[in-house]
């Protein structure tokens, strides 16, 4: 599932969990690993038993941090070249915004600055809030069943 992007996976999963992977009432027939899956829209969705990716190394090698709080990771490097693209990085998005990345990194005992220049820090926060998620979601989200939007004609 790697290289697909969340729209083009959505409707493939619909069908694949409507169709095979979920019995008349949605519940899971098995339990399925979602290799290579940590879009947090398709996470919540799919009643995976487990996921994982390397997500959140990569965002913290590329300058990014992941908060549960926010949809994406939010580029945050002092040396990013997204600094000045408005939306694009920490230091463009609104103060309210700001203070509330600086507050959460905070609460992980962080600051903005051990996020800015080093990338171990970065990389501990992303696998704690990645860690997090998945508590997020709960151990028994594998057993939520699955109801798909769309209903067929035949």
């Amino acid at each position: 599932m790697v290289p697909i992007s969340t729209p083009r996976l959505e409707p493939w999963l619909d069908e694949l969990w409507d169709r095979v992977l979920t019995d008349k009432d949605g519940y899971s027939r098995i339990k399925v690993h979602g290799f290579g899956l940590t879009a947090r829209k398709l996470m919540s969705k799919y009643p995976w038993y487990s996921v994982d990716s390397s997500s959140w190394v990569q965002a913290a090698a590329n300058g990014s941090i992941v908060l549960p709080e926010y949809d994406r990771a939010i580029s945050i490097s002092s040396r990013s070249p997204s600094r000045k693209t408005f939306g694009q990085h920490f230091n463009t998005m609104p103060p309210t915004a700001q203070a509330v990345v600086v507050e959460r990194l905070a609460y992980y005992g962080l600051t903005l600055e051990d996020v800015q220049e080093e990338y171990k820090p970065r990389w501990a926060l992303n696998a704690f809030t990645f860690d997090r998620l998945g508590r997020i979601l709960g151990e028994d989200h594998w057993r939520k069943p699955f109801k798909s939007k769309q209903p067929l004609l035949f």
